[in-house]
């Protein structure tokens, strides 16, 4: 399932980085890195999205340097201002599609003259020399505060770290973040402007209810911080909670560790595992009990937004930026 983020359009931006010539309107370019491979799509989503609304409202003039990459949004979206290919994943590609990316956008550059790099995600962080000012969106730092579910995950950390240190502005997707950002990267307050994200309302928000299931409903991944077995274990040592059902929706099919414990806490067919497009979620969210988040830490949590959005009561975590999102129309826990 493809999770979307997607940004909440506004007017904020750094007075620095506002174009001064009135002659022609403000030129961005967005770079391929949230495009280049398959995982990074929750943040391709959300830079395209930003690119579309500018564009759209004629408030910017915008490309995106794509190159070769596996981004199915751009696919389905085709637009003018997007220079690039989509081609299906090749083994053992990965280090020669992002040199020829990154020479590619270094011509973009030349050509574009852009007055601003927005940098769509801080992978691999390649250099892009020019007269521009260059922004950057910080989704998460959960590499820093959950390293644990990210081995290997120093080379993330620092490139992380060298894109938000050379970024003439940065923008958060919570002031959870931000404080985060100045805690673990030492990034002043004054540099970053905290830009909560948003969703669509369903076309029938006003009614979107419908009866309510018997079962509660996660979203997302499982390992690691998002605490998904904390959930298991709490329904099956409830007494109230007898006959009431887990719906985990998204994340991919069961693993060992999830059939190890549904079995060991006797769970059985109470749990089940789902998946689908953006409406086949968005009946979950209509019919489900509530959505309960139990996760360790987020940058932002869409998906308490998304449940709201739909209606669907939420229960969640008192964590991180959970609070900030749910404000005090959720239910939370320790």
């Amino acid at each position: 399932m493809r999770r979307a983020k997607r940004p909440n359009p506004s007017n904020s931006v750094a007075p620095d980085l506002v174009c001064s010539n009135s002659v022609r309107l403000i030129r961005i370019l967005f770079d391929y890195e949230a495009f280049c491979e398959r995982d990074g799509q929750n943040n391709a989503l959300y830079a395209f999205e930003i690119a579309d609304h500018l564009a759209s409202t004629g408030r910017a003039e915008v490309r995106i340097a794509a190159g070769w990459n596996e981004s199915r949004i751009l696919l389905e979206n085709p637009r003018p201002w997007i220079n690039g290919r989509y081609y299906p994943a090749l083994r053992w590609t990965g280090g020669i599609r992002r040199g020829l990316n990154a020479r590619a956008m270094r011509r973009a550059i030349a050509d574009f003259k852009p007055d601003i790099v927005h940098r769509s995600y801080h992978r691999h962080a390649a250099d892009y020399p020019g007269p521009h000012k260059t922004v950057a969106t910080i989704h998460d730092l959960t590499c820093f505060i959950h390293p644990e579910s990210f081995p290997g995950g120093e080379v993330v950390r620092e490139s992380l770290k060298r894109v938000a240190t050379a970024a003439d502005h940065l923008f958060c997707d919570s002031t959870s973040i931000r404080d985060d950002a100045i805690r673990h990267l030492g990034i002043d307050a004054s540099r970053m402007t905290v830009v909560p994200l948003g969703v669509k309302l369903p076309a029938n928000a006003a009614g979107t209810r419908q009866a309510r299931g018997n079962f509660f409903l996660f979203v997302g991944q499982r390992g690691g911080y998002k605490n998904f077995f904390s959930l298991l274990r709490a329904v099956a040592t409830t007494p109230t909670l007898t006959h009431t059902r887990v719906v985990a929706f998204g994340g991919g099919p069961p693993s060992s560790d999830d059939l190890r414990l549904i079995s060991e806490l006797r769970l059985g067919d109470r749990v089940v595992f789902a998946s689908g497009d953006d409406d086949a979620l968005a009946g979950h969210y209509a019919s489900a009990l509530a959505l309960v988040y139990p996760s360790l830490y987020e940058g932002f949590g869409l998906p308490v937004l998304e449940a709201m959005a739909h209606g669907c009561p939420v229960a969640c975590s008192r964590t991180s930026s959970l609070p900030e999102v749910g404000g005090e129309a959720a239910l939370y826990f320790d």
